[in-house]
């Protein structure tokens, strides 16, 4: 298993399914890609074998100093992909590093392996799988479904009703959403192209000059996608039976609620979260921006907020003065607290996993995106109601407070409802075939059958003159024009030879 260590949610979600397959006696081999300084915490600590790559001659500082890690992030005018050409930068170093490490190759070696899990926000694996001769492989995706899944299996990415992961769009978008929603997906095409043909670059220097096209490898071997989505949540777009939502993984240990935080919140009718979760740091949230939070909290006294906020050494704490319904926690027991009978809302900056989490336990959202695909899943909330759309231009104490009203004061409010709409609905759709099931049935038929050729899209063969059909539609549109001009032609001769007949003879 190949672990591209993006961001705490993307180790967590293999790690989930790793845990599943540790469970039903296979063994595992981790392969931990060292991305970003701030994610520390491991995949599983059962694998049969664990190897941490992190090559000391790449230079990881710009993940420290991306803006979506400081307060720039809370600019409403800071676009969502900003960090992504340091990312894709990044990444080519360090598969640059992996194919010229001797030492990882021969650890590497040591084992045969069957059957190779990757997630799609990594390219460079494709070529270590094939250099190790797996021919069977699983793809994964921490998030929804995105440029390299449709591409992957020959699904057709039409800008006009799938909107882009990284922007606030449902399916039905105005003409101009439509118009930005192709370029932004052309853009995040090209950054794929870009990156990953350096990276082909890299093997064939390494390997030779024959070494196959790392999306061609992708295409061949995939046998199955596993997504991080909850297809009752979520924007569906055209799929194959290759496709497999498995959103919803249960935690493998669930932290109890400690007792001082379940002392705080028996005298009141109920409690809030707050997390910006694990980009957006506590100590980067401009000053004026805590003051309006702790301002609109006071005013619903009967609930408290627990503000998952760590804080530095000396740090002023003057805004949470008076604030006795308020308590700054350095860190909250997400799972439990979402599925406490006293838990009324989450406000959260809507990663993939807080989405699930917060819907699976009937608890609406209020929603503050900042980074990439939570401006998608903040549509998603807007789009069905389970939940509010507050974003960063009304993270203010106005607001909020007319959000937390909504939510908090009206007892037939819509976004309560549908919350417990939507967990009940996928409890029981968890019931025909929960996601750990299918995670381990169609893992297991994979290493059985194999990569399963046979139920590939005819599409993944085909360019994209051929696919969209304009090896068909240009010539019969430059055959008609053709057509036109001949008889606009013969018309004219026609016309020509009338004139002159018809003309008086000069005396």
């Amino acid at each position: 298993m190949f672990i591209s260590a993006m961001g705490h949610s993307h180790v967590s979600f293999n790690g989930n399914i790793a845990e599943i397959l540790i469970d039903a006696g296979h063994n595992l081999t981790i392969l931990h890609m060292f991305l970003d300084p701030d994610v520390t915490n491991r995949a599983t600590s059962r694998a049969s074998k664990y190897i941490l790559y992190k090559p000391e001659t790449v230079d990881f500082s710009g993940f420290l100093n991306m803006t979506a890690k400081t307060a720039a992030c809370f600019d409403p005018n800071r676009p969502a992909g900003t960090d992504l050409p340091m990312l894709f930068s990044t990444r080519m170093k360090i598969c640059e590093a992996m194919i010229n490490d001797e030492n990882l190759w021969s650890e590497l070696k040591s084992t045969k392996f069957d059957l190779g899990i990757s997630e799609y926000n990594e390219d460079c694996q494709e070529g270590i799988f094939e250099v190790l001769g797996i021919k069977t492989v699983i793809m994964t995706s921490a998030i929804s479904m995105y440029e390299q899944i449709y591409n992957n299996h020959g699904i057709p990415n039409i800008p006009s009703f799938m909107p882009s992961v990284i922007l606030p769009y449902t399916p039905e978008m105005s003409w101009k959403q439509r118009l930005f929603n192709t370029i932004v997906n052309y853009k995040i095409e090209q950054l794929y192209k870009w990156s990953t043909g350096a990276m082909h670059e890299f093997y064939k220097k390494r390997f030779g000059p024959d070494f196959p096209n790392l999306m061609e490898l992708r295409k061949q071997k995939t046998a199955f996608t596993f997504m991080n989505s909850i297809e009752h949540i979520e924007f569906l777009g055209p799929i194959t039976t290759k496709i497999k939502f498995i959103g919803g993984l249960q935690p493998r240990h669930v932290d109890p609620i400690p007792e001082n935080i379940l002392k705080k919140l028996e005298s009141k009718k109920g409690f809030v979260i707050l997390s910006f979760g694990t980009f957006a740091r506590s100590n980067t949230v401009p000053e004026k921006i805590r003051k309006e939070i702790v301002s609109a909290f006071k005013k619903f006294p009967d609930y408290a907020f627990f503000w998952k906020y760590k804080t530095s050494e000396n740090e002023n704490l003057d805004f949470m003065e008076g604030a006795d319904n308020v308590f700054l926690e350095s860190w909250v027991p997400q799972y439990a607290l979402l599925n406490h009978k006293k838990c009324k809302a989450f406000i959260s900056h809507v990663g993939r996993n807080s989405l699930q989490e917060s819907i699976q336990a009937g608890v609406p959202i209020i929603a503050i995106p900042f980074f990439t695909d939570q401006l998608h899943n903040a549509a998603i909330v807007k789009d069905k109601n389970i939940g509010i759309l507050l974003g960063r231009e009304n993270l203010n104490e106005v607001g909020l407070t007319e959000a937390l009203e909504k939510i908090l004061l009206d007892p037939k409010n819509i976004y309560t409802r549908q919350a417990k709409l939507y967990a009940a609905r996928i409890k029981d759709s968890h019931k025909i075939m929960s996601p750990e099931e299918i995670v381990l049935k169609y893992t297991e038929y994979a290493g059985k059958y194999g990569n399963l050729p046979d139920m590939n899209l005819a599409s993944t063969k085909l360019s994209f003159l051929q696919l969209y059909l304009l090896d068909i539609i240009i010539p019969i549109i430059i055959g008609a024009i053709l057509i036109l001009f001949l008889v606009l032609y013969v018309l004219k001769l026609v016309f020509s030879k009338l004139f002159k007949k018809t003309k008086p003879k000069k005396e």
